[in-house]
């Protein structure tokens, strides 16, 4: 498996199904002529735990590059010891994937994934890089300050089409609450963040992503000038309304800020929500629930250990985090979205008590 890259697969079998090589074919729209045709390479399924293996076996060879110290010729001799590992990184994104959308990963696999894709040395292809990134969602706890402010650290390291993957990941991620937000707080992190909207495809999704993390301090008037450029130079019309409806939301954190005519900006048609692919947002959605049961069965109501504010606290977290699937109240009780019912039901069923 990890000995394999994705132009390397060998059929050991001799069966035909998997024979990966061209194959003449007649095409009757060509007058019974024939043309050599590519077959799809067939992508061999791996469990969770081999891909686990090959991502281990990629991080044990990365961790002496960086520890090489002395001559330039011992250098040379610690790098020539190194293994060059082949890996099916399609083979590994898909199981990877296939276990995050599920289960989730352990944050210990997520920071291990960045790490990877991260180094030059790994060269893993951006398709598949951008797979994995898509694979980090959280089994049981929300990716902390550190974790975020890591990731943000590393996106220079990458392509153009890794980076939107990246985007994406950070929106979901802040979407579901499934990290920390003040990752983004600091001005260098929050900065990185805006000004990777530079073309048509990522303008939505960065401009998404601001309006998720953005604080009243964090906006700056060169943020407002560099959107106002934005607006004339030859953008699609979903870019432009997304660069309209964060001006807009800017006005209303910092109206000080902004001129009055942005709220009156003509552009035509209604800015639409970017949309995450099916997987990973079927992948969030597993996820937020996991840790909505965790809290849950970290807390219970009917403990005398428990305050009433504590519970007070825990039913505004479903409140505003749940899903309609969740039944928060049975009949006669206050309804979900009363938290100054449950405030009062909570505290008189204590003093009756």
């Amino acid at each position: 498996m990890s000995g394999r890259s994705d132009d390397d697969h060998d059929d050991s079998d001799g069966s035909k199904e998997n024979d990966l090589s061209e194959a003449e074919e007649k095409d009757p729209e060509e007058g019974g002529g024939s043309r050599r045709r590519k077959k799809a390479k067939v992508v061999r399924e791996i469990t969770f735990e081999e891909a686990l293996k090959v991502l281990d076996l990629v991080a044990d060879n990365m961790s002496g590059e960086g520890s090489t110290s002395g001559t330039s010729r011992n250098i040379r001799r610690t790098r020539s010891k190194q293994k060059k590992i082949k890996v099916a990184w399609v083979e590994v994104a898909a199981a990877m994937a296939k276990e995050a959308e599920v289960r989730g990963l352990s944050n210990e696999i997520i920071r291990k994934i960045w790490a990877i894709i991260s180094n030059s040395h790994t060269k893993v292809p951006p398709t598949h890089a951008s797979k994995l990134i898509l694979s980090g969602i959280p089994q049981s706890k929300p990716l902390n300050k550190e974790e975020i402010e890591d990731i943000i650290l590393r996106i220079p390291c990458f392509q153009q089409h890794t980076k939107l993957a990246i985007v994406k990941y950070l929106f979901g991620l802040s979407e579901y609450n499934l990290c920390d937000l003040s990752g983004f707080e600091g001005f260098f992190y929050y900065s990185t963040i805006f000004f990777l909207g530079t073309t048509s495809v990522m303008i939505p999704w960065v401009c998404a992503l601001v309006k998720k993390i953005t604080k009243p301090y964090l906006i700056q008037k060169s943020f407002i000038n560099d959107l106002m450029d934005l607006l004339h130079t030859p953008l699609n019309m979903v870019s432009l309304r997304s660069i309209v409806d964060l001006l807009r939301y800017f006005k209303l954190l910092r109206p000080d800020l902004l001129p009055n005519n942005v709220s009156r900006m003509g552009v035509i048609g209604v800015n639409k929500k970017v949309v995450l692919n099916e997987g990973f947002q079927k992948g969030l959605y597993n996820s937020k629930i996991r840790m909505s049961e965790v809290l849950s069965n970290q807390m219970d109501i009917e403990d005398n250990d428990v305050s009433p504010e504590e519970v007070l606290n825990f039913l505004k977290f479903l409140n505003d985090n749940c899903f309609p699937e969740f039944q928060l109240h049975h009949e006669g009780d206050p309804e979900p979205n009363d938290i100054k019912a449950y405030e009062h039901f909570i505290l008189s069923s204590n003093s009756n008590s």
